[in-house]
């Protein structure tokens, strides 16, 4: 589930052309701190939360929201 949210951080961050100091950034935080987001090393969904999902028969989704709400 984390890797699938990750890939589609890292596929829109490449669409729109930011790199990760702009999310950075944004964010107020270390361009390091948006890469162990981005590897995995850090911010995953805890362990219990991907289990009961998944008890459940649901799954965490990343979806594009309305383009006036993005900011970058």
């Amino acid at each position: 589930m984390n890797e699938d949210i990750r890939s589609q951080v890292k596929k829109v961050m490449k669409e729109r052309g930011l790199t990760q100091q702009v999310v950075a950034d944004e964010l107020g935080v270390d361009r390091v701190y948006v890469n162990r987001m981005l590897s995995g090393s850090t911010s995953q969904v805890p362990a219990r939360w991907a289990e009961m999902l998944g008890i459940l028969g649901l799954r965490l989704t990343v979806e594009p929201i309305e383009p006036d709400s993005k900011k970058i």
